[in-house]
């Protein structure tokens, strides 16, 4: 009877075996394997290409006239298919991109004003930039005088890089005519009775002005002519003798670029042109 219990006693149930077995399968199934954990942590999946990213460069200040350098940049390995092209000009402007297929073009502004420039790759990535573009203006002062009677005083503004405006002024030729931006004179008389005194600006009603370069008069001679006139019976004309190393291009770019004062007329105006006072001197300065 003892043999027998201690026989039985030595035999494992058989759910107890299931039991195990499943724990142990169970706790197998869970451990990782380093050398696969190690594999993973040591090369991990390529990240997705990135998009390529284009820079036009910095928003730039220049003069009309002035070469504009401009500066790209790209994300790319390789410079191929860039290309840059105007997308806003001011009305009129010419201007042309030179090097446009590459990252450093460069252009020269002919008008003040605006100009958006677009640089793109592959025709898809793209970006902008802005080039503010000033007029060059010189301002420059006259002073002449007949005698003690008459005294003209006065200054007047322009654009150094500004073109012609129109030709064959008063059917004359050749000649141009440039446009001034500003302009205020004084003329003083003590001759009250037959030269009265005026003023001529820009800004006031009826005031205009003429800034001529070429034949101007009925002359053979060539001149620079500043024409001045107002709501009153008078008209300034100031003459000066070219010197303008660019004739019908534009106008004097420097005081150095005036030739020397010739006379100022001041008299009623045309078709009658009878001159009222003839001032023989005069000077310009800055």
């Amino acid at each position: 009877m003892d043999s027998r219990r201690q026989a039985d006693s030595s035999i494992i149930p058989r759910r107890a075996l299931v039991i195990a077995f499943s724990i142990l399968v169970g706790c197998s199934s869970g451990d990782s394997d380093p050398m696969t954990d190690t594999a993973k942590a040591v090369h991990p999946p390529n990240p997705p290409p990135q998009a390529i990213q284009v820079g036009a460069g910095s928003d730039q200040v220049v003069h009309v006239g002035e070469t504009v350098q401009l500066s790209g940049s790209t994300t790319a390995q390789s410079n191929h298919n860039i290309q840059w092209h105007f997308t806003s000009v001011p009305a009129g402007s010419t201007a042309e991109l030179l090097d446009a297929d590459t990252l450093t073009p460069r252009f020269v502004p002919d008008l003040a004003g605006l100009y958006v420039v677009a640089l793109g790759k592959n025709r898809a990535q793209s970006d902008e930039v802005t080039v503010d573009a000033r007029a060059n203006p010189v301002t420059l002062h006259f002073k002449g005088a007949l005698r003690t009677d008459v005294v003209i005083t006065g200054t007047f503004t322009y654009e150094t890089t500004i073109g012609p405006s129109a030709t064959n002024v008063r059917n004359l030729s050749p000649n141009v005519l440039y446009r001034l931006t500003a302009w205020n004179f004084v003329v003083e008389s003590v001759l009250t009775g037959l030269l009265p005194s005026t003023t001529y600006r820009n800004g006031e009603p009826g005031n205009t002005a003429e800034f001529c370069e070429g034949t101007c008069l009925f002359s053979s001679n060539s001149f620079l002519e500043l024409r001045f006139a107002n709501t009153g019976a008078t008209v300034l004309s100031l003459l000066f003798e070219v010197r303008d190393p660019t004739p019908f291009i534009n106008p004097p770019s420097a005081l150095s670029e005036w030739g020397l004062f010739v006379e100022a007329t001041y008299r009623v105006p045309c078709p009658a042109c009878v001159p009222l006072a003839v001032i023989p001197t005069g000077t310009l300065s800055l």
